[in-house]
Protein backbone atom coordinates (compact mmCIF):
# COMPACT_ATOMS: atom_id res chain seq x y z
CA UNK A 1 0.00 0.00 0.00
CA UNK A 2 2.57 2.38 0.80
CA UNK A 3 4.75 1.79 -2.45
CA UNK A 4 0.99 2.73 -4.77
CA UNK A 5 0.81 5.87 -2.76
CA UNK A 6 4.86 6.85 -3.48
CA UNK A 7 4.28 5.69 -6.98
CA UNK A 8 1.11 7.97 -7.31
CA UNK A 9 2.58 10.26 -5.30
CA UNK A 10 5.62 10.21 -7.59
CA UNK A 11 3.57 10.56 -10.51
CA UNK A 12 1.92 13.77 -9.94
CA UNK A 13 4.80 15.47 -8.67
CA UNK A 14 6.17 14.75 -12.29
CA UNK A 15 3.09 16.22 -13.81
CA UNK A 16 3.26 19.54 -11.59
CA UNK A 17 6.78 19.71 -12.87
CA UNK A 18 6.39 19.58 -16.28
CA UNK A 19 3.85 21.97 -16.24
CA UNK A 20 5.55 24.33 -14.56
CA UNK A 21 8.33 24.18 -16.80
CA UNK A 22 6.01 24.70 -19.48
CA UNK A 23 5.32 28.12 -17.64
CA UNK A 24 1.77 29.79 -17.52
CA UNK A 25 2.66 31.45 -20.82
CA UNK A 26 -1.08 32.36 -22.85
CA UNK A 27 -2.99 30.83 -19.90
CA UNK A 28 -6.61 32.27 -18.47
CA UNK A 29 -7.58 32.78 -15.18
CA UNK A 30 -11.08 33.72 -14.44
CA UNK A 31 -11.51 34.39 -18.22
CA UNK A 32 -9.44 37.35 -17.98
CA UNK A 33 -7.60 37.98 -21.45
CA UNK A 34 -3.98 37.75 -22.04
CA UNK A 35 -2.45 41.10 -21.29
CA UNK A 36 0.22 40.85 -24.16
CA UNK A 37 -2.58 41.36 -26.75
CA UNK A 38 -2.43 44.99 -27.64
CA UNK A 39 -5.79 46.16 -27.24
CA UNK A 40 -7.88 48.29 -30.15
CA UNK A 41 -9.16 51.05 -29.67
CA UNK A 42 -11.48 53.17 -32.20
CA UNK A 43 -13.02 56.61 -31.24
CA UNK A 44 -15.93 56.61 -33.40
CA UNK A 45 -16.69 53.09 -32.45
CA UNK A 46 -16.19 51.33 -35.33
CA UNK A 47 -17.17 52.29 -39.26
CA UNK A 48 -18.35 55.75 -38.53
CA UNK A 49 -17.68 57.64 -42.07
CA UNK A 50 -19.48 60.56 -40.51
CA UNK A 51 -17.26 60.89 -38.10
CA UNK A 52 -13.71 61.19 -38.13
CA UNK A 53 -11.88 58.52 -36.04
CA UNK A 54 -8.52 57.87 -34.12
CA UNK A 55 -7.17 54.08 -33.60
CA UNK A 56 -5.13 53.44 -30.43
CA UNK A 57 -3.36 49.99 -29.43
CA UNK A 58 -2.37 49.48 -26.31
CA UNK A 59 -3.45 52.99 -25.36
CA UNK A 60 -0.59 54.64 -28.20
CA UNK A 61 -2.10 56.51 -31.44
CA UNK A 62 -1.37 54.63 -34.37
CA UNK A 63 -3.55 56.35 -36.78
CA UNK A 64 -6.78 58.07 -37.76
CA UNK A 65 -9.30 58.05 -40.51
CA UNK A 66 -8.18 60.45 -43.81
CA UNK A 67 -9.51 61.43 -46.54
CA UNK A 68 -7.78 61.07 -50.35
CA UNK A 69 -8.73 63.44 -53.54
CA UNK A 70 -11.77 64.31 -51.35
CA UNK A 71 -13.57 61.76 -52.76
CA UNK A 72 -12.05 58.48 -50.91
CA UNK A 73 -12.32 58.26 -46.83
CA UNK A 74 -9.62 55.80 -45.09
CA UNK A 75 -12.00 54.43 -42.27
CA UNK A 76 -9.59 52.40 -39.85
CA UNK A 77 -11.78 50.30 -37.66
CA UNK A 78 -11.04 47.58 -34.64
CA UNK A 79 -11.36 43.80 -35.47
CA UNK A 80 -9.97 42.15 -32.26
CA UNK A 81 -6.55 43.53 -31.17
CA UNK A 82 -6.09 44.36 -34.72
CA UNK A 83 -6.51 47.37 -37.24
CA UNK A 84 -8.28 46.87 -40.67
CA UNK A 85 -8.33 49.70 -43.11
CA UNK A 86 -11.32 50.30 -45.08
CA UNK A 87 -11.84 52.37 -48.45
CA UNK A 88 -14.75 54.27 -48.69
CA UNK A 89 -16.07 56.13 -51.82
CA UNK A 90 -18.14 59.13 -49.98
CA UNK A 91 -21.11 59.92 -52.56
CA UNK A 92 -23.14 62.48 -52.61
CA UNK A 93 -20.78 65.39 -51.58
CA UNK A 94 -17.12 64.49 -50.67
CA UNK A 95 -14.38 63.65 -47.86
CA UNK A 96 -13.25 65.93 -45.73
CA UNK A 97 -11.00 65.96 -42.48
CA UNK A 98 -11.27 62.39 -42.14
CA UNK A 99 -15.46 62.16 -42.46
CA UNK A 100 -18.45 61.92 -45.38
CA UNK A 101 -20.30 64.88 -46.34
CA UNK A 102 -23.77 65.71 -48.15
CA UNK A 103 -23.81 68.50 -49.83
Amino acid sequence: MYKKILIIFGIFLVIVITIMAKGAEGVRINNIPDQSAPICYDSDAGFNIYEPGRIFLGGVFAGEDYCQKYVYLHEFICKGPNVIEIIHHCTGGGCDDGTCFVD
